[in-house]
């Protein structure tokens, strides 16, 4: 073998060579891109439900602080009402004390 046959098997070679390795390259690179898209899927599902389950917590402390101000807004609203009533029973007391006064007044003259 003369030594340009001998330079051209190898070149042949390492042209094979690098051909198998760019296969084996590219298979690993699809499989790699197969796991990562995988990984990305189960992530975004779990970002999901964990996105799904902080809404509902969110809505559950909503119905829950709602449900607070709507029983404070309760007591408030009977703590008014039992002003008023206090406040009617005064004024009453004060007009027949009012009146009393007059009265007391005009039968003394």
């Amino acid at each position: 073998m003369s030594a340009v046959e001998q330079f051209s098997n190898f070149q042949n070679l390492a042209k094979e060579q690098f051909t198998k390795v760019a296969k084996v390259a590219q298979t690993r690179a699809k499989e790699l891109e197969t796991e990562a898209k995988k990984s990305l899927e189960l992530l975004g599902d779990r970002a999901q439900v964990e996105l799904a389950q902080l809404f509902a917590h969110a809505q559950g402390s909503t119905k829950a602080q709602w449900s607070k101000l709507g029983a404070e807004l309760v007591k408030l609203g009977e703590k008014i009402q039992q002003m008023a009533a206090e406040d009617a029973h005064a004024a009453e007391d004060t007009r027949e004390q009012a009146a009393g006064k007059i009265g007391g007044s005009a039968s003394i003259n």
